[in-house]
């Protein structure tokens, strides 16, 4: 058996004002600096010997928070970057639906086929996560860490647990958690889901 940590990015700008974040290159906020502090503590006591991180800056900072607590060089792999958004990147949805009306509704309506203008479909995007996810298996110790974004789990979870990419939208991942998959040779558990004990009842950290 294999255990992996797969842990959410921490707090961004973008987080804070609800902007669709998929390829933008954006830092940590405050907030999710301090996150990322909790998250480093969390794996205290943990043996864990690999983290693997996407290769953006929100992503990475995260993933360096922890590995410096650990001692662990961190892994970059950007086939875990989020979707492309194209057009959408650094849009609210309200913003979407006032510049793009028929395409959010063809989202609304079909978002396993939408194409995002300028930007990536539903099958690049499994494509290059089903590609990461081998690179992982292939380099993995028995306990290991992913550290990516919302939409990248949300989809590895779907992929390894057989869950019907349907569901993509059905589960949320917040910013700092943490969701725990146990990997044996034909089964996967998911042991915990989007966990965000380590930030504690501060709804600032939240």
């Amino acid at each position: 058996m294999k255990t992996f940590y797969l842990v959410r990015h921490c707090a961004t700008d973008f987080t804070n004002q609800q902007r669709y974040c998929g390829q933008t290159d954006v830092a940590l906020s405050d907030r999710g600096h301090r996150q990322a502090l909790h998250l480093a503590l969390r794996f205290s006591g943990e043996n864990v010997s690999s983290i693997y991180t996407s290769s953006l800056v929100r992503s990475r900072s995260t993933a360096q928070a922890i590995a410096d607590h650990l001692v662990l060089n961190p892994m970059i792999l950007s086939e875990l970057n989020e979707i492309n958004f194209g057009q959408w990147e650094g849009l609210t949805y309200e913003e979407i639906c006032q510049r793009f009306p028929l395409q959010a509704e063809a989202w609304n309506h079909d978002f396993e086929n939408f194409i995002f203008p300028k930007g990536e479909c539903m099958s690049e995007f499994q494509e290059r996560i089903t590609k990461a996810w081998s690179c992982v298996l292939e380099n993995a110790s028995d306990r290991s860490i992913v550290v990516a974004h919302g939409g990248t789990l949300r989809l590895l979870i779907c992929l390894l647990c057989s869950i019907p990419r349907s569901f993509f939208f059905r589960f949320k991942l917040n910013p700092a958690s943490i969701s725990i998959l146990n990997c044996y040779d034909d089964d996967v558990v998911i042991h915990r889901l989007n966990d965000t004990c380590h930030l504690g009842l501060d709804k600032e950290m939240l």
